[in-house]
């Protein structure tokens, strides 16, 4: 997969942000127990994000590409509460 550039009018409105605490919030109301998210160690700004969710590293793996580190937490509190 091709990953494409995120436009700068777009970066550091919070958007990322945003969208994942909907998916926590989608998570946590049909009950799925934990969540997982993978990125890549040079993408600062989605590691600041899953950060700021909750979101701790759980393991790393190697792929053709590089490292892909896992992060996961629970979805058994609110997202609002981290």
């Amino acid at each position: 997969m091709t990953r494409r550039p995120t436009r700068r009018s777009h970066q550091g409105r919070g958007l990322a942000a945003e969208a994942a605490r909907a998916v926590l919030a989608e998570c946590y109301a049909v009950g799925i127990p934990r969540v997982w998210a993978t990125i890549r160690p040079r993408d600062a700004a989605s590691l600041a994000v899953a950060a700021r969710l909750g979101l701790v590293h759980a393991h790393t793996r190697t792929d053709e590409r590089g490292e892909l580190l896992y992060l996961s937490r629970q979805a058994l509190t609110t997202p609002e509460s981290s």
